[in-house]
Formats: structure tokens, sequence, C-alpha cells
């Protein structure tokens, strides 16, 4: 399972409400018998980056984008 597009507005941030909707799209993927999720995420994006290490989720792989210098990881969690 693919996680994308998951945002969480300025306003909102540091409330536990990422956490919450991370459990619930891993929730989601269990009942839809899913193995693994992943999402791919840029280092600067530090919400997300610390989202997703509470949650339990492993980075197997980084890149610098040659386009935008950006590092990018890729991060997954078994379900």
């Amino acid at each position: 399972m693919v996680s994308c597009n998951a945002s969480i507005k300025r306003g909102f941030r540091n409330n536990k409400i990422g956490t919450i909707l991370n459990s619930l799209r891993q929730d989601i993927g269990r009942i839809m018998n899913y193995s693994t999720i992943l999402c791919t995420d840029v280092e600067q994006n530090t919400y997300q980056r610390r989202v997703l290490k509470t949650n339990g989720w492993t980075d197997v792989y980084s890149v610098k984008n040659k386009r935008t210098n950006n590092k990018v990881y890729l991060t997954v969690k078994d379900l």
C-alpha cells in the first residue's frame, strides 16, 4: 500500500493529528489485507519525519534528487 498526499495544515501540527491519521492509514491497510505500507518523504519535512519515526516506520533507502537537491527517503512499515 502506498501512502501519498497526506498532510496536516500548519495550524494543526504538533497536536497528534498526524499520528492519529497515520494510525488510521495503517488500519485501513490491515483491513484491506496489505502487508506493507510505504511512503516517500523529503528530509526537511520535519513534522512528517517525526510522525513516521514515532509510529515505527523504517527508512529503507535515501537519495539526493538531482533536480531539486532534496534528500528523499523511502520509508516503510510492515502491517
